[in-house]
């Protein structure tokens, strides 16, 4: 029993200063219909960025969106491979990076080479976009 009173008593004594910080607190505007803002804290971009996967970040860090380029899906890999950390590398495929890559993939060349569309691993002057017409990037 007494150490709910023990508790009752401390949260008095911090309201004060919850309720002093959620006064001073800035709300950025908010454009939904909800009127909530979305609030980016340090920690919870922190927390973000645990939760983003190595290919993800892999992309971030390498990769650049340039339209009209191409790359061949094997030399992505074998770059995202020798850019993982060691103990990662036995967790991805080929075919598993394959799948999950967020960019246009398809056919190119008369090899028949699998590559991947609009990206770089140089930012470059843009050009047309490449698209998918039945399996193939042109």
């Amino acid at each position: 029993m007494s150490s709910n009173i023990t508790y009752s008593r401390r949260c008095q004594d911090e309201a004060p200063c919850f309720i002093q910080t959620l006064l001073t607190k800035e709300i950025p505007k908010s454009n939904s219909r909800l009127r909530l803002p979305v609030l980016d804290t340090e920690e919870k971009i922190i927390e973000q960025n645990k939760n983003i996967d190595a290919l993800t970040e892999f992309i971030k860090d390498c990769v650049y969106e340039v339209p009209g380029e191409k790359i061949l899906l094997r030399d992505v890999y074998e770059k995202f491979i020798n850019w993982l950390d060691p103990i990662e590398r036995g967790n991805w495929s080929l075919r598993l990076m394959a799948k999950r890559i967020p960019f246009l993939r398809g056919k190119y060349g008369q090899n028949n080479d699998t590559y991947i569309g609009n990206i770089g691993w140089e930012k470059k002057e843009a050009g047309k976009a490449l698209g998918l017409h039945n399996g193939r990037l042109r």
